[in-house]
């Protein structure tokens, strides 16, 4: 959405769960109001949760491109616990080593 030399982000989520996005900006000729790189947190069954809002500093040639990479459930709020008991479809007996967590951090290995 541009409003008058401003561009505005949302996000949507669909999901049953939060969602967690990881966001770079390349920005020229602008600024990220509100927050801009760094994780977002968009709430579960959002349609039009809105992110941050770009604003042109000067006159002249505006551009800028993103990425980010998002995943399931909020990753500020994950505490470890080792004493958790997962159920999972191995036959008893055998070991695997598991991590878990995100592209950007792990939170528990075993």
């Amino acid at each position: 959405m541009n409003e008058n030399d401003k561009t505005v982000f949302y996000a949507q989520n669909d999901a049953v769960c939060s969602v967690s996005i990881l966001l770079t900006l390349d920005l020229n000729n602008m600024n990220a109001k509100e927050f801009g790189n760094g994780v977002y947190i968009v709430p579960k069954n959002t349609e039009k949760f809105k992110l941050f809002e770009l604003v042109r500093i000067k006159r002249g040639r505006t551009t800028y491109s993103y990425t980010y990479q998002a995943v399931y459930g909020d990753v500020n709020g994950v505490a470890n616990n080792r004493g958790y008991l997962y159920g999972l479809p191995y036959k008893k007996g055998l070991r695997f080593k598991i991590e878990q967590g995100v592209q950007w951090q792990v939170y528990a290995s075993a």
